[in-house]
Protein backbone atom coordinates (compact mmCIF):
# COMPACT_ATOMS: atom_id res chain seq x y z
CA UNK A 1 0.00 0.00 0.00
CA UNK A 2 1.07 3.28 -0.85
CA UNK A 3 -0.13 6.15 1.28
CA UNK A 4 -0.16 9.53 -0.95
CA UNK A 5 -0.01 13.01 0.36
CA UNK A 6 -2.45 15.30 -1.47
CA UNK A 7 -4.12 18.84 -1.03
CA UNK A 8 -7.45 18.56 0.97
CA UNK A 9 -9.72 20.04 -1.38
CA UNK A 10 -8.33 17.28 -3.92
CA UNK A 11 -9.07 14.46 -1.85
CA UNK A 12 -12.74 13.34 -3.29
CA UNK A 13 -11.18 14.10 -6.74
CA UNK A 14 -8.53 11.82 -6.49
CA UNK A 15 -10.98 9.07 -4.53
CA UNK A 16 -11.69 8.01 -8.22
CA UNK A 17 -8.51 6.42 -8.99
CA UNK A 18 -7.94 4.83 -5.09
CA UNK A 19 -8.82 2.71 -3.07
CA UNK A 20 -9.51 4.73 -0.39
CA UNK A 21 -9.07 8.56 1.24
CA UNK A 22 -9.29 10.81 4.17
CA UNK A 23 -11.44 13.71 3.43
CA UNK A 24 -12.97 16.48 4.88
CA UNK A 25 -16.47 16.58 5.79
CA UNK A 26 -17.31 19.63 3.66
CA UNK A 27 -15.31 18.18 0.86
CA UNK A 28 -17.01 15.42 0.83
CA UNK A 29 -20.06 16.98 1.16
CA UNK A 30 -19.33 19.23 -2.19
CA UNK A 31 -18.17 15.96 -4.04
CA UNK A 32 -21.87 14.89 -3.26
CA UNK A 33 -20.50 11.53 -1.41
CA UNK A 34 -22.55 9.27 0.32
CA UNK A 35 -21.28 9.75 3.93
CA UNK A 36 -22.90 7.17 5.10
CA UNK A 37 -20.94 4.74 2.49
CA UNK A 38 -17.80 5.60 4.63
CA UNK A 39 -15.88 3.04 6.14
CA UNK A 40 -14.95 5.36 8.94
CA UNK A 41 -16.30 8.51 10.52
CA UNK A 42 -14.97 10.34 13.65
CA UNK A 43 -18.61 10.87 14.47
CA UNK A 44 -18.76 7.69 16.05
CA UNK A 45 -16.22 8.90 18.88
CA UNK A 46 -16.60 12.64 19.58
CA UNK A 47 -13.20 12.19 21.34
CA UNK A 48 -10.88 11.46 17.81
CA UNK A 49 -13.42 14.86 16.92
CA UNK A 50 -11.92 17.21 19.30
CA UNK A 51 -8.56 18.44 17.29
CA UNK A 52 -11.08 19.05 14.41
CA UNK A 53 -13.28 21.58 16.58
CA UNK A 54 -13.46 25.02 14.95
CA UNK A 55 -13.31 27.99 16.72
CA UNK A 56 -13.28 31.86 16.92
CA UNK A 57 -10.71 33.28 18.67
CA UNK A 58 -9.88 37.05 19.13
CA UNK A 59 -6.85 38.64 19.60
CA UNK A 60 -7.35 39.47 23.40
CA UNK A 61 -8.00 43.46 22.87
CA UNK A 62 -10.74 42.56 20.90
CA UNK A 63 -12.64 40.59 22.98
CA UNK A 64 -15.26 43.57 23.35
CA UNK A 65 -15.37 44.24 19.65
CA UNK A 66 -19.68 44.94 19.38
CA UNK A 67 -19.01 43.63 15.31
CA UNK A 68 -17.30 40.55 16.21
CA UNK A 69 -19.74 39.70 19.25
CA UNK A 70 -22.44 40.01 17.17
CA UNK A 71 -20.89 37.75 14.58
CA UNK A 72 -20.64 34.98 17.01
CA UNK A 73 -24.02 35.26 18.73
CA UNK A 74 -25.32 35.14 14.41
CA UNK A 75 -23.04 31.96 14.50
CA UNK A 76 -24.97 30.24 17.25
CA UNK A 77 -27.91 30.89 16.17
CA UNK A 78 -30.10 27.56 15.88
CA UNK A 79 -31.03 28.40 11.98
CA UNK A 80 -27.48 29.24 11.49
CA UNK A 81 -26.17 25.99 13.24
CA UNK A 82 -29.20 23.88 11.60
CA UNK A 83 -27.79 24.86 7.97
CA UNK A 84 -24.85 24.12 8.65
CA UNK A 85 -25.46 20.76 9.69
CA UNK A 86 -27.59 20.70 6.11
CA UNK A 87 -24.75 21.57 4.48
CA UNK A 88 -23.00 19.17 5.70
CA UNK A 89 -25.27 16.15 5.68
CA UNK A 90 -25.04 14.88 8.86
CA UNK A 91 -21.59 15.20 8.97
CA UNK A 92 -20.84 17.61 11.51
CA UNK A 93 -21.68 18.14 15.06
CA UNK A 94 -22.08 21.51 16.65
CA UNK A 95 -20.26 21.51 20.29
CA UNK A 96 -20.03 24.58 22.73
CA UNK A 97 -17.33 24.00 24.51
CA UNK A 98 -15.57 26.26 27.14
CA UNK A 99 -12.56 28.05 27.06
CA UNK A 100 -11.07 25.98 29.33
CA UNK A 101 -12.40 22.60 27.86
CA UNK A 102 -11.03 23.91 24.42
CA UNK A 103 -7.18 24.91 26.14
CA UNK A 104 -7.42 21.26 28.12
CA UNK A 105 -7.92 19.56 24.55
CA UNK A 106 -4.92 21.71 22.89
CA UNK A 107 -3.35 21.05 26.01
CA UNK A 108 -3.87 17.02 25.77
CA UNK A 109 -2.95 16.90 22.32
CA UNK A 110 0.38 18.83 22.50
CA UNK A 111 1.02 16.27 25.73
CA UNK A 112 0.28 13.49 23.36
CA UNK A 113 2.75 14.49 20.87
CA UNK A 114 5.18 15.14 22.78
CA UNK A 115 5.06 12.05 23.95
CA UNK A 116 5.28 10.52 20.88
CA UNK A 117 8.69 12.44 19.41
Amino acid sequence: MTVVPVDANQTAVQLRSLDGAVINNNFAADANLDPTSAIYSDLQDLKAAEPYINVWVVRREDVDDATLNRLVEIYHDPSVIGALLDENKGTAVAVDKTPQELQDILTGLEDLIRSQG
